[in-house]
């Protein structure tokens, strides 16, 4: 129970109007806070370690598969009702493009930052282990790296079941099956 100051309001201090003021320029026009959030979400998932266990890879993948369908299709609608709100960057972008990423991002913010420093920023971040290494949680970043650990089968189902999800973020899903 909270105390009440004399002569203080007992009105919530951020209602409705006050709530879109502080987080509308930060979650709905922020062009990269949708991604964000979109990590919490995939973080959140991965707390079900109980299931990961007794599951097989592709039995894992499967099971969550429902999940992700749903909550690209949410980032979708939302990417369709505030396009000019939004920028997507798609991992391989992100992996293999850093200095376009890094352009990009200045772009969307309207940062004016020079292209030596944007370079440099690139550069810097630029990093691939050579290696994965699961002690350490150091993934091999390479793309489709899925494909080696997944059965054909697995990789099969999970295009037809993102198919709308992977042409709408431009992934041709006949690319992904080996």
């Amino acid at each position: 129970m909270s105390a009440v100051l004399p002569g203080a309001s007992s009105k919530p201090i951020f209602g409705p109007k006050e709530r879109s003021i502080l987080f509308d320029p930060v979650l709905l026009n922020n062009p990269i806070g949708v991604q964000v959030l979109g990590i919490c979400s995939a973080l959140a998932v991965t707390t079900a370690m109980d299931k990961a266990l007794v599951m097989s890879v592709d039995e894992y993948a499967l099971d969550l598969a429902s999940y992700y369908v749903r909550q690209l299709s949410r980032y979708i609608d939302v990417f369709e009702r505030h396009p000019e709100n939004m920028t997507v960057f798609r991992y391989e972008d992100v992996i293999f493009e850093k200095r376009t990423w890094v352009a990009d991002i200045c772009n969307a913010f309207n940062w004016e930052v020079s292209e030596r420093a944007r370079n440099k920023i690139a550069d810097k971040n630029d990093v691939v282990p050579r290696s994965e290494n699961e002690a350490k949680h150091i993934r091999q970043v390479t793309p489709g790296d899925g494909m080696r650990k997944l059965q054909p089968e697995t990789i099969e189902k999970l295009n037809e079941l993102f198919e709308t999800q992977l042409s709408y973020f431009g992934y041709d899903p006949e690319i992904a099956v080996p």
